[in-house]
């Protein structure tokens, strides 16, 4: 992994009450954050997220790893440490994180960097010398009267800054919009391996806050001193499956609908069959095909293909499986290289470097098949 690949996850409050963290698992994302307390307030009120065991529970079983938060107010910090602990539970296994911003309405309630330490502090002494993640966006940390640095409180951070906001759209497809604007040593003098890079990605049909780590998989149990689970190695070498589907006859070009305009076909150049060999060694259930004159206009049948589900041309791929076969094809480093694909409403052009809406019905939206054309040496 890395910022090209990160690994993606989420975070969440009372205000997902009732995600579906299964879906959220299925759509690709690998960590789960929850908030867990606020406060003590000066008038010895605090805030609770009484969701917070369910939502654990439900990333527990659904193989996220977890995490909590507290949100971090400018009050004496051994009742918040107190409440945090209490609120949280059972730590093991889990990030931990301090979410350090400015308190909407109450100006009086904005922490302080005097104030972050001591809790900082205060919650190691209590927890052991175990990893703590600081949560803070560039605006806050730098106002008068700027933070400084953050180096010598030993803490891995996490950075909030939102270059496409308000647009909304898949993490992964978002992220890839925005990975070389942000990262770096934004505030703190010190570079996060976390990035929230939107407050509006789509995920289990809902738009929530959308994460990126940076790091390895293993480096991100170990900031939960957590085993990371067990995964199916990754298959480098292209497979030598059959790319032509048993019993299949290739018609003739015919009047008639699309499909009898341009009909199936199974041949590509060499490079671009490595890829789809690639393809199917990590997704077997996939069906891949071009067709002549594909696309359409372009006669560009041996350098493209579509990516559909089990039952080859036609058949949905599905949005869960869709995902992550995008993405894999999209971040693949090996040639060829993309000139274009589509995939949900969206273009990525080589030659611009981004994505932009695509479609205007059903057919061209390409919801149900992802399409990558690759470019000439």
């Amino acid at each position: 992994m890395s910022i090209d690949q990160p690994i993606y996850g989420v975070d969440i409050s009372v205000y997902q009450q009732g995600i579906d963290l299964a879906q959220v698992a299925r759509e690709g994302y690998e960590f789960c954050v929850v908030k867990a307390s606020e406060g003590p307030y000066g008038n010895g009120e605090s805030t609770l997220n009484p969701f917070y065991g369910t939502q654990i529970h439900a990333a527990q079983r659904a193989g996220l790893l977890t995490g909590a938060y507290h949100w971090l107010v400018e009050t004496p910090v051994g009742a918040q440490v107190d409440l945090f602990l209490e609120a949280s539970g059972d730590l093991s296994d889990k990030l931990v994180m301090v979410d350090y911003e400015s308190y909407p309405n109450f100006p009086s309630l904005n922490p302080s960097m005097e104030t972050l330490e001591a809790f900082v502090t205060e919650l190691s002494a209590r927890i052991g010398d175990r990893p703590i993640l600081v949560y803070a966006g560039q605006g806050y940390w730098n106002s008068p009267p700027p933070n400084g640095s953050i180096v010598d409180l030993d803490v891995t951070t996490w950075d909030a800054f939102y270059p496409l906001h308000p647009r909304a759209g898949l993490g992964s497809v978002l992220y890839q919009q925005v990975k070389n604007r942000g990262w770096g040593e934004r505030w703190g003098n010190q570079e996060p391996k976390f990035w929230q890079f939107s407050s509006n990605g789509r995920i289990a049909g809902m738009e929530i806050d959308v994460d990126a780590f940076s790091g390895t998989r293993e480096e991100l149990y170990a900031l939960a001193e957590a085993e990371p689970p067990d995964v199916d190695p990754e298959v480098e070498e292209p497979v030598a499956r059959p790319l032509v589907p048993p019993g299949f006859r290739p018609l003739r070009v015919r009047a008639g609908n699309y499909q009898d305009r341009h009909p199936t076909r199974y041949q590509w150049r060499e490079d671009v069959e490595a890829q789809i060999r690639r393809i199917y060694a990590r997704f077997p259930s996939v069906q891949i095909n071009t067709y002549v004159d594909h696309p359409e206009g372009f006669g560009r049948d041996e350098d493209s293909f579509d990516v559909w589900g089990p039952g080859g041309r036609n058949d949905p791929i599905g949005f869960d499986l869709g995902q992550r076969v995008f993405d894999f094809v999209f971040t693949d480093p090996n040639p060829p290289l993309i000139e274009w694909c589509i995939w949900r409403r969206g273009i990525w052009e080589r030659r611009t470097g981004h994505f932009e809406p695509f479609g205007n019905n059903p057919f061209t939206f390409h919801d149900d098949h992802s399409h990558f054309t690759f470019g000439r040496s």
